[in-house]
């Protein structure tokens, strides 16, 4: 008995349930982490209806935050099982803090709700998500830059400018890094564990197979035959087929023991006719081997 065929097969679907085990963890961290995303989208909504009246952006704010998070919801609920949403969310954490700077009109005093927003998005655990964010982010500034920096055209006002980009840039990258390590972390975590269940159940498959060839059922399947590291499970796989090579040995000298001693039986009843002898033992040959037909020829010469 040999399990090489199934080998290749088996070892791909344990890989992909590994993989499907970690896709299923990701999925319910991202649910957790969008239930809070529309509580804080509603609080930035709220925050942007409190500074409406500072400078009279009612329109502004209610046209801008209302389309943005209608864009979200909307893509979300007709994508909900990719990561569009996700990329979307990102943008509109720029847009918010973009339009806050714009209804107070100072570039550095909402410069803590872009932090914000980069913190949030490294729940979702993947350094990509903060590509929209860092961009539209970059954009904004540039497109705000002369209305919010008087002394732009100095030395000084350039150099502080680009020192404030640079600091934006600065903490998306780290936000993007622990992200990322935090992904990969969920992933080996995910994977030991799917490991840790994946050597449970060949402990116990290994039981019951070693069980089901003590019962005498030597035909059984060990499962997990491609597990390389499964020693145990290989050594049993070893003793079942030593198993059936002596189960086969012994059934071929059992079939030719009893099969001499029924033939001697039917030479010893019929050794005085030779006819009968001929019969009975081309039938009982015939038989005992499952042929078809069978028949003996007796050689005559010309003296005899």
């Amino acid at each position: 008995m040999t399990y090489k065929s199934i080998t290749k097969e088996e070892n791909t679907i344990a890989r992909k349930d590994s993989k499907r085990a970690f896709t299923d963890v990701m999925t319910e961290i991202h649910q957790v982490s969008d239930r809070a995303m529309n509580y804080v989208l509603a609080c930035y909504f709220l925050l942007s209806v409190f500074l409406a009246p500072f400078h009279d952006t009612y329109v502004l704010s209610i046209c801008v935050g209302g389309l943005s998070i209608a864009t979200y919801l909307t893509i979300k609920w007709l994508k909900p099982e990719g990561r569009l949403h996700h990329y979307v969310l990102s943008g509109i954490f720029a847009v918010f803090p973009s339009l806050f700077i714009y209804q107070i009109q100072g570039l550095f005093d909402m410069h803590f709700t872009f932090l914000i927003g980069s913190t949030l998005l490294i729940t979702y655990r993947y350094w990509n998500i903060m590509l929209p964010l860092a961009i539209l982010t970059i954009v904004f500034h540039i497109l705000f830059a002369e209305h919010h920096f008087n002394e732009l055209a100095t030395e000084n006002g350039l150099v502080t400018y680009l020192w404030h980009i640079a600091q934006v840039l600065v903490i998306y990258a780290i936000c993007g890094y622990w992200a990322e390590n935090l992904g990969k972390d969920t992933k080996t975590i995910t994977s030991q564990k799917a490991s840790l269940a994946i050597q449970k159940e060949i402990e116990m498959h290994n039981v019951d197979f070693a069980q089901a060839i003590s019962s005498g059922n030597l035909e059984v399947k060990h499962k997990y035959s491609f597990n390389d590291e499964d020693k145990l499970g290989q050594s049993l796989i070893k003793m079942q087929d030593n198993l059936l090579k002596g189960r086969e040995r012994d059934l071929s000298e059992k079939f030719i023991n009893e099969g001499i001693a029924e033939i001697t039986e039917i030479i010893r009843q019929f050794n005085d006719n030779p006819d009968e002898l001929a019969h009975e033992f081309v039938s009982k040959v015939v038989k005992y081997t499952g042929c078809n037909q069978g028949g003996l020829f007796l050689l005559e010469d010309e003296k005899d």
